[in-house]
């Protein structure tokens, strides 16, 4: 008789107990676990709940000779909360995990979540820039944090004081935003070197990127048409207008480690 209904499961789930579960059996796994009451104590912050529920457990199944994959315990970043939105909740029609923007993994996390429809200029590495936009903004929440836990997660370790979260979906979101930003100052530098092959290939990228999913997927009204005006004073040969938008970027010299 197994004290954990998770491993009574897991130990069902296969007679050979080799457990291989997908991704969307995984999640489900995880909000058992998240449910269960009187498992854990509320006073602890809730990563470090999950996570001391998500060894106990985990050291149960290797005793029970259960191969468990990192996946069904949330992953293996600690930037993971294990805890997840509603569908149809802030974050729309789909369920999105908390992301902790402060972990000292989250740029390693980041980077896995990189949308394989964003296209970057060839100049760019794609790892680098990912890796380079996701330190960028944990370095923008650590400026509002208090002295002690500012310097604790600059040198990689917990934090003292909350956490400062992002739905999942709101990471490659924000690697859409930049990768606009990078091709608008590309349009820039183009049309003051009067190329206008370079001019009209940033322009198409703009228009495309008024489509991609994340934007459309986020857009609470008026940020799709924001972005199709981009584009059309784009085509237009519009400066001013490209450079008001690089003008609410981040500084093009935050990713020159990305360049080739």
């Amino acid at each position: 008789m197994f004290t954990e209904p998770e491993l009574e499961m897991l130990a069902q789930a296969d007679p050979a107990r080799d457990v291989r579960l997908s991704q969307s059996e995984s999640h489900a796994l995880l909000r058992a676990t998240l449910e269960a009451p009187g498992r854990t104590s509320i006073s602890l912050p809730l990563a470090e709940r999950w996570r001391n529920r998500a060894v106990r457990i985990g050291i149960g199944a290797a005793a029970l000779g259960i191969v468990v994959p990192a996946l069904a315990y949330g992953g293996n970043f600690l930037a993971q909360s294990g805890e997840f939105t509603p569908a149809d909740g802030e974050t729309g029609p789909i369920s999105s995990e908390w992301i902790n923007i402060l972990a000292a993994d989250f740029p390693d996390y980041a980077v896995t979540q990189w949308p394989d429809h964003i296209v970057l200029p060839g100049s760019y590495d794609q790892r680098t820039f990912a890796r380079l936009v996701a330190l960028h903004f944990q370095k923008v929440e650590v400026r509002n944090l208090d002295g002690a836990n500012a310097q604790s997660v600059r040198e990689g370790r917990p934090t003292a004081g909350p956490e400062v979260h992002e739905p999942s979906i709101g990471v490659p979101q924000l690697f859409e935003t930049q990768a606009r930003c990078v091709w608008s100052a590309e349009w820039l530098a183009a049309y003051d070197r009067d190329d206008q092959a370079a001019r009209d290939r940033a322009a198409g990228v703009l228009a495309e990127s008024a489509t991609w999913t994340y934007t459309v997927m986020t857009d609470g009204g008026g940020v799709v048409a924001w972005y199709k005006d981009l584009a059309a004073a784009a085509a237009a040969g519009n400066r001013a207008r490209l450079a008001d938008e690089v003008a609410e970027c981040p500084s093009m010299d935050e990713w020159r480690d990305a360049r080739r």
